[in-house]
């Protein structure tokens, strides 16, 4: 074992007894990290413990307010996109049924996640970025080794050509450690209920994710290592991949402190309806 790795694996046996510190909070109570650095540890990938370092979500609270959906969610998305979801909208009112942004926001951001789906996909993300982080310089060497000689072949298209898709395999590659922003200037909104906030909210957290990032990755169906995480930084992503290996073998597990109650929802319909023929009556 030569020093480097001797002194990642020290701080890495350092970093799992004081995970608590790392610890976040959502509805009131702690969720550890531990259990994504017992994956890097199988995973022999100790030199990724640095990026749940000190690491937090953010964080808002929710309050109630005693209205059946309570709870405003938002996301930012493309004029691509919101073209889509209303051609969608379209679709359906074309069969004689009735919708709306709200009503698909709301039904896509509670629809089930199958975790195991992604694993192959993470997997395979973490074992490639890691390669090619690793490569880097040398990739970047042979680059530059790549460009003198195509000065050279200037009069061989066919050497050009071998020489041009050199080029862009290597720069494709390492296109992949960099964040790929998008311009998302429309912002939908819909309304749910606070269980399904905190719902929403831990999922997003037991992903590494920011619960905006997570509602559009439901609402649009996207999977990881593509649009779903393009935008991310590096270790964003890592977070985000590693999570869900996480998740796939330790389950979701369940949002701490808050009271569910599977008829809440229907009471308060009914207490609005009474309210509003109570108002009838007396008007």
């Amino acid at each position: 074992m030569n020093d480097r790795t001797a002194q990642l694996t020290e701080s890495f046996q350092q970093h799992k007894e004081h995970a608590e510190n790392t610890a976040f909070k959502t509805a009131g109570e702690y969720m550890s990290v531990e259990d994504k650095l017992k994956i890097l540890e199988d995973r022999g990938q100790t030199d990724l413990i640095e990026i749940f370092k000190d690491w937090k979500p953010r964080t808002s609270a929710r309050k109630r307010t005693g209205a059946p959906l309570d709870q405003r969610i938002s996301i930012t998305i493309t004029p691509a996109d919101k073209a889509i979801m209303e051609g969608e909208i379209r679709a359906v009112k074309a069969t004689g049924s009735t919708t709306s942004l709200g009503n698909i926001i709301r039904s896509r951001a509670m629809g089930n996640l199958n975790v195991q789906d992604w694993v192959p996909i993470a997997d395979e993300a973490l074992r490639e970025l890691d390669e090619i982080d690793s490569q880097q310089n040398e990739l970047r060497k042979h680059r530059k080794a790549i460009e003198a000689d195509l000065e050279n072949s200037s009069d061989d298209n066919e050497q050009v050509a071998l020489y041009e898709r050199e080029l862009y395999d290597i720069d494709q590659k390492l296109a992949k450690l960099k964040a790929k922003p998008e311009k998302r200037s429309v912002r939908l909104q819909g309304r749910i209920t606070y269980q399904e906030a905190e719902s929403i909210k831990w999922r997003a957290y037991r992903l590494g994710l920011s619960t905006t990032d997570y509602l559009r990755i439901m609402v649009f169906d996207l999977k990881p290592n593509g649009s779903a995480d393009s935008h991310l930084s590096l270790d964003a992503r890592r977070r985000f991949w590693i999570s869900i290996l996480d998740v796939a073998k330790n389950s979701w597990g369940n949002p701490p402190g808050v009271f569910q109650c599977s008829q809440c929802e229907s009471y308060s319909e009914e207490i609005t309806r009474l309210r509003e023929r109570i108002r009838q009556l007396e008007g």
